[in-house]
């Protein structure tokens, strides 16, 4: 990399120069030189360097310990301040094969819902599990999931609980299977405001919500749903705990059908729980003292357990009265927050002991459990341990930050980027690239992979973008973004945004060298005292067949005149 040095700025999401991703999903990459004169080499563009990566498109780790994707996510904090938290597993235990053992359902914070198969006899402690298997369709983010029978059918049901405060549902078809012969579910980016607002939805081609006549039942946002009995009349109600700061509750739903059509209309929601300043709260339903009915055990932001006791007079009553909080937060092993921020619990007999132990989906993924050494009526959560599986997808390498794969906003494709290494055609000599394609041959509409940084380009200045590529079954195109500029209206601060080019890629299974021309110009007129605008160089991926992939290696851009040939045919520039 001649006379040049590579910034790298690390944000959360994807780098953005002033880019609109469009249609398609991005490969991004980004640089920047000393000088807008000196060639601006792509680091790490021919993908020498690697990292060791962990594959937990399995579900399990290479400890074998169950962790599914955990990613950040932006909230409100006290009502004061928005900050990026961490969101991790969702975990329910309970049979959903309909062969009379458990298994455990996750539901993760990229959008995924895995299911993994119990191996160990019932009763053994710890228990263990095959290799997850995920659903394949998106979700949604920052999933909170239950498993109970919604429509009374004999086979229990998923209920997934969406930042935007729904619930979806996921009917049982089967030994296990939810997804509809006829199409693959897509997720709908609902419109909160319409939500919100009581107003109908569109919800053609997704899981069905549950409603509210035609509108859909929405707690507010960050749903946390279960399905049961409470008052034991026959019937399941729906509990289910709210996420945001004004809120900080759990209600309860009476339903006013039966066991097949359930019906939760508005009029029949009451306070369960009061927050009482907590956020987050995710609750986990069961009969914590052994004394005939429900309690709630209910996870916060901070880590904290709290134990909400049914009073006597709420059983078959009409009226539901609030539960009480313990004065302190549940002691589990030695700690009042045993697993950190976000704990999602679920009250479940993991050793077929006839009490509930308690199992701890975490922030970073991973499934955790607390085994009940005390009794039915008094329990006693032991420190919790991890919940393990077999591993069958061996690490990977990859190229290092500040490359990251990421999915596309709205639909949650199984991207994977890989370094993959071979003997160049003719010659001894090895070539190193990167290798995209699909875990599971979930592909989705496309994926992203993103290189976090900044590129500097002469305004007025001739450049060429040079790659080498191959691939099929993918639609691509080489996309550079200009930066915006800033220009001032009176006394306030615009920005404009344009001059972002597109290139397609004829892609074939064998290795090309590819170059387009471009040009930045201004977007403002005015005095400017600079002299280069930002920019992004890109990929775009869309409609991927499962087994479409693209390669790609020596990625540069460099002022033209150090182009050693002219550009290929049917390049598109200026």
């Amino acid at each position: 990399m001649t006379n040049a040095t590579m910034f790298v700025k690390k944000t959360s999401g994807h780098a953005r120069a002033g880019m609109r991703s469009g249609t398609c999903a991005l490969i991004s990459l980004s640089l920047i030189a000393m000088s807008a004169a000196a060639a601006a080499a792509v680091q790490n563009g021919d993908f020498r360097a690697t990292r060791v990566v962990d594959n937990l498109w399995d579900g399990v780790n290479s400890n074998g310990v169950i962790t599914v994707h955990a990613t950040p996510h932006d909230i409100m904090i006290e009502g004061d301040h928005t900050e990026a938290v961490p969101f991790g597993a969702s975990a329910c235990y309970a049979d959903v094969t309909g062969d009379g053992v458990p298994e455990l359902v996750v539901g993760d914070s990229r959008g995924f819902v895995w299911i993994f198969a119990q191996r160990s006899a019932r009763g053994q402690f710890p228990p263990r599990f095959e290799r997850g298997r995920f659903l394949p369709t998106y979700l949604g983010r920052v999933l909170n999931i239950d498993v109970a029978d919604y429509n009374g059918d004999g086979q229990n049901d998923i209920l997934v609980g969406t930042v935007e405060g729904v619930v979806q549902l996921l009917l049982n078809r089967g030994k296990g299977e939810f997804m509809p012969p006829e199409f693959v579910p897509s997720y709908a980016a609902l419109d909160v405001g319409k939500v919100r607002a009581r107003q109908a939805l569109e919800t053609k081609g997704m899981f069905p919500l549950i409603m509210q006549g035609k509108t859909a039942l929405c707690i507010g946002s960050f749903a946390a749903p279960r399905l049961v009995d409470w008052d034991k009349n026959g019937t399941p109600e729906l509990v289910i705990g709210e996420g945001s700061f004004s809120a900080n509750a759990v209600y309860l739903y009476r339903n006013v059908g039966n066991k097949a059509t359930p019906q939760f209309p508005q009029a029949q929601r009451a306070w369960l729980a009061y927050g009482m300043g907590r956020e987050h709260l995710s609750p986990a339903v069961g009969d914590l003292d052994g004394d005939g009915d429900y309690d709630l055990l209910v996870g916060e932001r901070t880590g904290g357990l709290w134990w909400y006791e049914q009073q006597v007079s709420n059983r078959h009553s009409a009226a539901v009265e609030v539960t009480q909080p313990h004065a302190e937060a549940v002691l589990v092993g030695n700690s009042r927050t045993p697993v950190g921020v976000m704990p999602r619990p679920y009250l479940a007999d993991a050793d077929a002991d006839g009490d509930l132990d308690l199992w701890l989906g975490c922030n970073d993924g991973v499934v955790r459990l607390s085994r009940n050494i005390g009794t039915r009526n008094v329990p006693v959560f032991a420190t919790p341990i991890e919940v393990r599986a077999t591993d069958v997808l061996r690490p990977y390498l990859q190229p290092p930050w500040p490359w990251e794969s990421n999915c596309r906003g709205d639909d949650n494709a199984a991207i994977i980027m890989t370094t993959g290494t071979e003997t160049a055609e003719g010659s001894a000599a090895r070539v190193t690239f990167a290798h995209v394609a699909f875990a599971e041959q979930y592909s989705g509409k496309g994926g992203h992979i993103v290189h976090h940084g900044h590129m500097p380009i002469a305004y007025d200045q001739p450049y060429t973008v040079t790659l080498r590529v191959r691939g099929r079954n993918v639609t691509a195109t080489c996309n550079l973004g200009q930066a915006g500029e800033g220009y001032v209206v009176g006394d306030t601060l615009e920005t404009k945004f344009g001059g972002d080019r597109s290139w397609p890629l004829k892609l074939s299974p064998q290795w090309q060298t590819v170059r387009f021309p471009f040009t930045l110009k201004r977007l403002t007129s005015g005095t400017r005292t600079n002299q280069v605008t930002g920019a992004t160089l890109g990929f775009g991926i869309a409609d991927p067949k499962p087994d479409g992939y693209v390669d790609f290696t020596d990625v540069s851009v460099t002022p033209a005149a150090t182009a050693e040939e002219p550009a290929a045919a049917g390049a598109t520039g200026n």
